[in-house]
């Protein structure tokens, strides 16, 4: 199986895997790589975590070409049931630390 890249470019942002758990992602995304927020000066040190329940696509054949199996980044449908962003990597392990049935 196709896994995840370390770096995935979606919807306008770059975003860098933090930390693999199983079936569980931490990428961190980059909003001075976005164009559409550049106008509103962001500064570059604001970043938002990403954590998710990777999907997996079966292999397949679309218009001629075929596509091994492979995990998906989530689809903006995915977040708040499979995906959540938080504005620190701490509260995302925390997420994570739920998800994955600890207590704190």
């Amino acid at each position: 199986m196709k896994e995840l890249s370390l770096k995935v470019r979606k919807n306008g942002f770059d975003y860098t895997q933090v930390l693999r758990c199983g079936k569980y992602y931490i990428y961190e995304q980059d909003y001075s790589a976005n164009t559409e927020y550049g106008q509103y000066d962001i500064p570059k040190e604001i970043k938002y975590y990403e954590i998710f329940k990777v999907k997996v696509r079966p292999a397949e054949k679309i218009k001629g070409k075929y596509y091994p199996e492979r995990e998906m980044f989530p689809g903006n449908e995915d977040f708040g049931y499979t995906a959540w962003t938080y504005p620190t990597l701490e509260k995302a392990m925390y997420k994570l630390m739920k998800l994955k049935g600890h207590k704190k």
